[in-house]
């Protein structure tokens, strides 16, 4: 998570209301000059699915932001809270919940809780506007983080499941851009191996 972090500095996404099957993943993180709060004017604008998750790197990058998360009216199914709970069940233990220090102002949220042993802490990588897209987004991120094997996404409204899979393909693309790098250093060395094991070769024939 840390790598999508990385990437996902740029990229936290767009308004859950208008998430879209393409858009995966998107974590509205605005900086100055952007309004993050939605990312589907950035998508529509990106095109592809490639420039899309380019567009959701370059946006999680920024760091901080603005973000909002809709669950469409009807909605029925688990919330992020409701799947985390389910979650730590088996682990015997609740998660507990912390918002911004200043009240009815957006600010970044947490969830606490333990996993065996192990004390976890998870922080939003954005900032909300209410208490119940805090701690909805603070669970989605901890089941993110620390429950990936799951399909919990499967269940959530459209907005998460689209949030998950936009992260996933952010991580990809990134581990993807780290593995082309590695390979190209690579191929640099062999080639310079390769022309001075030549010199080496002329230079003993010229000797001889």
């Amino acid at each position: 998570a840390a790598a999508a972090a990385a990437v996902l500095a740029e990229a936290p996404v767009k308004d859950a209301g208008a998430s879209t099957a393409n858009a995966k993943d998107t974590s509205p993180v605005e900086d100055s000059a952007t309004d993050l709060g939605c990312l589907d004017e950035l998508f529509s604008a990106a095109g592809d699915k490639e420039e899309e998750e380019d567009a959701l790197a370059a946006a999680s990058s920024r760091g901080p932001g603005l973000l909002s998360f809709k669950e469409p009216k009807g909605w029925h199914g688990p919330s992020p809270k409701d799947l985390l709970a389910q979650h730590l069940r088996k682990f015997h233990t609740e998660p507990k919940y912390h918002g911004p220090k200043e009240r009815n102002k957006p600010g970044q949220y947490t969830v606490v809780f333990s996993l065996g042993n192990r004390e976890c802490k998870v922080v939003t990588p954005a900032l909300l506007s209410n208490v119940r897209e805090g701690q909805n987004f603070a669970a989605f991120t901890a089941l993110y983080e620390h429950a990936r094997d799951k399909p919990y996404h499967l269940r959530m409204a459209p907005c998460y499941r689209d949030h998950w899979q936009a992260l996933e393909a952010a991580e990809k693309a990134a581990a993807n851009q780290a593995q082309a790098t590695e390979d190209a250093k690579y191929d640099d060395f062999l080639d310079g191996l390769y022309a001075r094991m030549e010199e080496a070769r002329l230079a003993a024939a010229e000797s001889c």
